[in-house]
């Protein structure tokens, strides 16, 4: 698939350059949210985070994204539940479209109980992997693409990468057997891009305002440009009215504290802008008009975000940006930021009914 932005500049214009911004909007960090064993504390956070704003670098509004990990072994067996009874098909798919994402915390939690398959080829992080990603495949109609470590049980990071997910993550290093381990910090050079991360994040059960102080002084350093990625997760279900008071809390001092220089997305959508910056871009400047297009079909056919942003540096001012391939694009006369937008949807369907039966092995992947 070829995307093209077609940069049309005012008079005068004889020179123009274009690369990729190393943060997606030319922010300086992410801030990425997640709600473990598919909390329904995300469905109050979804509702919040409408009330909270960013811009794409352009004046055009974002909303606050983040992301569900699910895993089925809590479920209901016989339903079309995925996790402690709360999402089902329809529920994952109204919150895909609305831009979070769905992550895979494995199948049964754990780390090598519970197991029902007989296939001793196949490690029991890979099997728990496997059976998760085919279960919201079948029912939610989507391609997960990041791993959470259940517990600290080791060989999910290794398991994921030999799968081709993208990310692994945990709260601590301790369960990953690979390296590098990215806490903090994802490389911004092009040519130390990563196909495959493993990220720590940040963790808070105990909503209340004392607790909540912690994730200040790391949120202020992502502001800063110290750090450029800080992920963050809950169980909580934020039913309790002072959980919510102090998630709140929390929420408006990074909403007051980023002033604009933090994209509030998900990981997916975070590192798949990183993927994305890796594509070569083919530019000519003909006339007014300067074209930049990139060819994405070295990335892998489970990417959902093909979104870049491009800064311009040019001897006269944006005029007017027109795409081919992109859905729609955004630009900044004054910064010369532009974004382009394409997101696939084509794997979303309307999701069928009841689960009938537990799978058990994948047909799939090759391991």
């Amino acid at each position: 698939m070829k995307l093209t932005l077609k940069v049309k500049f005012k008079p005068g214009i004889t020179t123009a350059t274009a690369a990729y911004a190393p943060i997606k909007y030319d922010k300086v960090g992410y801030f990425c949210f997640q709600f473990d064993d598919g909390s329904k504390g995300f469905l109050v956070a979804d509702n919040l985070w409408n009330s909270y704003s960013y811009t794409d670098g352009c004046g055009n509004v974002k909303h606050y994204k983040g992301s569900v990990g699910m895993n089925r072994g809590t479920g209901v067996p016989g339903s079309n539940d995925y996790s402690a009874g709360v999402f089902n098909g329809p529920d994952l798919i109204g919150l895909i479209n609305k831009g979070h994402d769905v992550e895979n915390h494995s199948y049964y939690h754990t780390g090598n109980t519970n197991n029902p398959s007989t296939d001793k080829d196949k490690d029991d992080a890979t099997i728990n992997i496997i059976l998760e990603h085919d279960i919201i495949d079948k029912y939610a109609y989507y391609k997960m693409r990041g791993v959470i470590v259940p517990q600290n049980y080791t060989a999910f990071d290794t398991a994921a990468e030999r799968l081709k997910y993208l990310w692994c993550i945990s709260q601590g290093a301790a369960p990953f057997e690979g390296t590098p381990i990215y806490q903090g910090n994802i490389p911004a050079e092009v040519n130390t891009i990563p196909n495959f991360y493993r990220l720590t994040r940040f963790y808070n059960d105990n909503w209340d305002n004392s607790s909540i102080e912690a994730y200040k002084a790391p949120f202020n350093s992502l502001v800063a440009g110290t750090t450029n990625i800080m992920p963050m997760f809950t169980h909580s279900t934020l039913d309790v009215p002072s959980n919510l008071a102090a998630f709140t809390s929390l929420f408006d001092y990074f909403n007051t504290q980023a002033n604009d220089k933090v994209a509030f997305i998900s990981l997916r959508e975070a590192l798949e802008y990183d993927q994305i910056r890796k594509v070569p871009v083919s530019s000519s400047l003909i006339g007014d008009t300067l074209s930049l297009t990139i060819n994405t079909e070295d990335l892998t056919d489970v990417t959902r975000f093909f979104d870049t942003s491009f800064k311009i540096t040019a001897d006269a001012e944006i005029d007017s940006v027109t795409v081919d391939g992109y859905t729609s694009a955004t630009f900044n006369p004054t910064t010369g930021l532009v974004n382009g937008f394409y997101q696939k949807k084509s794997w979303l369907k309307d999701s069928p009914d009841a689960i009938q039966e537990l799978p058990v092995k994948h047909s799939k992947f090759t391991i």
